[in-house]
């Protein structure tokens, strides 16, 4: 019986950390068996056996000698190698108190001394199935991630051209001069083909947050000139809706970022007030400091967002979207890529916003953001 409930774990490591030797022979002669078993009988030479002996799951008692149980799932839990290999604590102590401080030093599972060998081997089992799933999670993510890359790679090259082209065209640069019949056909082309930019742009970036591999390069910029060139990214279209903008922002105020970074955040909140105020209106940014940090926000005039919506836009799980006041279309992705950066800078993002009045965005970057 036992046998057949382990078979699908043959080949996976299991380390054994006991200082007690009638509990390491009596363990090992359990799993022997079912898994590629190593023992280690001194808690102090755990670290020192990782280097050459990578387990799928360790199994320690709580209560050793030298360095306690708890204490080295402290350590692995804080080492960048070893802090997602799965802790099972063997203890003897059945206070709630002690079942909290193992879960609390990142063991994943308890087992309470003595125990039967179906528990114990049910117990590992689950782990492993855990370790499993989380596996194949990641490598779905990783072929995820590709396949996103290489599609947007393969659909941005010809939306580059059409984008190009059809703005030659309006332009009235190539082709003669249009009837307006024409210059609309051609707008509406080149509108579709921005959409599917943003799109791809939204994707990628989403990508990267949720992988993790963002990269922040921190230094102190002047946000007067991170707010012009984020004007200037979606110039375009404030042009068409006949929106003003006004900057109150002190030419010497500074703010410590990755610049790229918040240009995009700046223009994704831009693109979003543009997207929400009618014709004529009014956008405002700005922005305020103490010793901590700065805190800038983008405002407009526009139809604001219904009290019943405003905490999906922040919900991870759940893309929130709807149509401009021209019938703008977006992805429900732009507000949490800025929400995702500015947590990355060691900020935060927030709204306020009243249905008919507008709504304000406001994120905050720490001053001490350089040593992150």
């Amino acid at each position: 019986m036992f046998n057949e409930i382990s078979m699908e774990f043959n080949g996976m490591k299991i380390l054994i950390v006991d200082d007690d030797t009638n509990s390491l022979v009596l363990i090992n002669h359990i799993l022997k068996e079912r898994y590629i078993v190593d023992i280690v009988n001194d808690s102090r030479l755990v670290m020192e056996k990782l280097t050459v002996y990578r387990p799928d799951l360790i199994l320690m008692d709580i209560m050793m000698p030298g360095i306690s149980g708890l204490d080295l799932c402290r350590q692995l839990q804080e080492h960048p190698e070893y802090y997602t290999i799965p802790v099972i604590l063997i203890t003897a102590k059945s206070e709630e108190t002690d079942v909290f401080n193992g879960l609390e030093a990142g063991a994943i599972d308890y087992i309470k001394k003595p125990f039967s060998e179906l528990e114990l081997i049910a117990r590992i089992n689950a782990a492993l199935k855990t370790e499993i799933y989380i596996r194949k999670l990641k490598m779905l993510i990783k072929l995820k991630d590709s396949f996103l890359s290489m599609v947007s790679h393969d659909i941005k090259t010809p939306l580059t051209a059409i984008m190009g082209f059809s703005e030659l065209l309006l332009e009235e640069r190539v082709g003669g001069n249009l009837n307006e019949k024409q210059k609309r056909i051609i707008s509406q082309i080149l509108d579709s083909a921005n959409h599917q930019n943003r799109i791809i742009k939204d994707l990628l970036n989403y990508s990267i947050l949720e992988s993790g591999n963002m990269k922040l390069f921190i230094d102190s910029f002047k946000l007067k000139s991170i707010i012009n060139k984020s004007i200037a990214e979606v110039s375009f279209v404030l042009e068409e809706k006949q929106l003003q903008v006004i900057v109150d922002v002190d030419d010497l105020f500074e703010i410590e970022c990755d610049m790229d970074r918040i240009i995009q955040v700046l223009t994704n909140l831009l693109a979003n007030a543009v997207k929400f105020t009618p014709k004529g209106g009014i956008i405002e940014l700005g922005a305020t400091k103490n010793d901590l940090y700065a805190e800038v926000f983008v405002k407009d005039s526009g139809i604001g967002i219904p009290k019943e919506n405003i905490q999906k836009i922040f919900d991870e799980y759940e893309l929130f979207t709807t149509r401009g006041t021209s019938g703008e279309k977006g992805t429900g992705l732009g507000v949490n890529i800025c929400n995702r950066i500015i947590k990355e800078h060691g900020g935060t993002m927030f709204v306020q916003s009243e249905e008919g009045k507008g709504t304000t965005f406001f994120f905050t970057l720490p001053y001490n953001s350089k040593s992150k």
